[in-house]
């Protein structure tokens, strides 16, 4: 087998498992970004309900509103934190729809790593074109770690829901800390800062485009 033999099976092997991974990383990105507004959302009308109802003596007597007026008011906030939450039970559905891809693209390289091409060249920049280029492992690898960042983040953000919820009137200082203290999505932002992602996503186009 000549090497542009070789290079052609490569990329019959590798094109359609990168090209499902760069979509994956780009549905992660959307909801990720989308799920961090609709939880940090929930965390503000929750916040304006403790508000509302700890507060609504005084706005009884400062402005002269009427019971019904404030029932009205508080009504209407639960009826928002009920759309925000089916939002993001929803978002968070499409969430575990990505880590369940994710494990199906692991199992694939897996696979994959048992060609007896593959495993020669396993640990070759073979993905990308020159500087830019990574190997097979380094890709595996990746995998792993972008399955446990989705997971985690999946973890914060449903324990952050559960904690707002159990959170009462008294504690109103504690959800508004959630406000500047709790990130969301804390795993999935440093692997975006960090230069492995890019580098990986520009390799896995160089390749699936050259």
């Amino acid at each position: 087998m000549n090497l542009s033999r070789e290079n052609r099976e490569i990329r019959r092997i590798l094109y359609r498992p990168l090209l499902d991974l760069l979509r994956i990383l780009e549905n992660w990105s959307k909801f990720r970004v989308e799920l961090k507004k609709l939880v940090h959302n929930h965390v503000v009308l929750k916040t304006e309900l403790v508000y509302v109802t700890q507060k609504s003596f005084i706005q009884l007597n400062m402005f002269g509103l009427n019971e019904e007026y404030i029932n009205k008011n508080v009504s209407n906030l639960k009826n928002k934190l009920k759309m925000s939450e089916s939002q993001i039970i929803k978002n968070l559905g499409y969430y575990k729809d990505i880590v369940r891809d994710v494990y199906s693209i692991e199992d694939t390289f897996n696979d994959i790593i048992h060609n007896t091409i593959i495993k020669e060249i396993l640990y070759s920049g073979i993905i990308g074109n020159g500087t830019n280029s990574i190997s097979v492992d380094i890709i595996m690898d990746f995998i792993i770690y972008l399955k446990d960042c989705i997971e985690s983040d999946c973890k914060i953000q449903e324990h952050i829901i559960k904690l707002i919820e159990d959170l009462k009137g008294y504690h109103t200082r504690n959800i508004q800390c959630c406000l500047g203290f709790f990130q969301s999505s804390p795993y999935g932002d440093h692997l975006e800062k960090g230069e492995l992602l890019s580098s990986i996503k520009k390799a896995i186009r160089e390749f699936v485009t050259q």
